[in-house]
């Protein structure tokens, strides 16, 4: 009995050793900032500027719902709390079974910024965390041919994985009400509208 309690420590720890190095590349692609690759929903700078039960209605929320925005201004924290959301698969890809693992292991965090290079990668992410949605057009005059090809491309992004049902987190520094007017219509029900398995929070610090 002793020796097989052995064998299948041995084996459990073998595992997990497989498993984190199955997810490592889901983890390098979270941004090269060091608060956001040690993000932790516990973490008290995050609990000290969004709070507790806010905290946990996002969890709740990312949980529930396959398509979950972040909306906030550039200091609400909401690419700190998209980060740890990620961490939070990541880690249970570890030690969870195997629909956690394969989660974790398929997962991408994509900056909007990088999407036109990274567009299959974050079409087939089995999470994929866009960050700043709307970032992608600031480095082209609006209504131009680029910009109507960069909106394009992240409709199609999201009209594709909210069908399929891919777990999405969104984060965003445009309101909401700007959000169709930008993207087109029908583009803010799919990330927003509970009856269509989309739910948000916002964070706030947006004049």
């Amino acid at each position: 009995i002793t020796f097989f309690g052995a064998c299948a420590e041995c084996l459990a720890k073998h595992q997990r050793i497989a498993r984190i190095e199955a997810i490592a590349d889901a983890a390098q692609t979270l941004p090269r900032v060091e608060a956001f690759r040690r993000a932790s929903l516990t973490s008290p700078d995050l609990v000290q500027a969004l709070g507790q039960d806010l905290i946990a209605i996002a969890v709740r929320c990312f949980d529930e719902f396959s398509t979950f925005s972040i909306v906030g201004g550039s200091l609400s924290y909401k690419t700190l709390l998209a980060c740890a959301l990620f961490r939070r698969v990541l880690r249970a890809g570890v030690t969870g079974d195997e629909a956690a693992f394969e989660l974790a292991r398929g997962a991408r965090f994509v900056p909007a910024l990088e999407l036109e290079e990274r567009f299959h990668v974050a079409m087939g992410a089995t999470l994929l965390v866009l960050d700043d949605l709307g970032a992608e057009l600031t480095s082209c005059p609006s209504g131009s041919a680029l910009a109507s090809q960069r909106i394009e491309r992240s409709v199609k992004i999201l009209h594709a994985r909210h069908n399929a049902g891919r777990k999405t987190v969104l984060t965003m520094g445009m309101p909401l009400a700007r959000v169709d007017e930008v993207y087109g219509a029908g583009v803010l029900g799919r990330v927003v509208d509970e009856k269509r398995s989309a739910a948000h929070v916002d964070l706030g610090g947006m004049s």
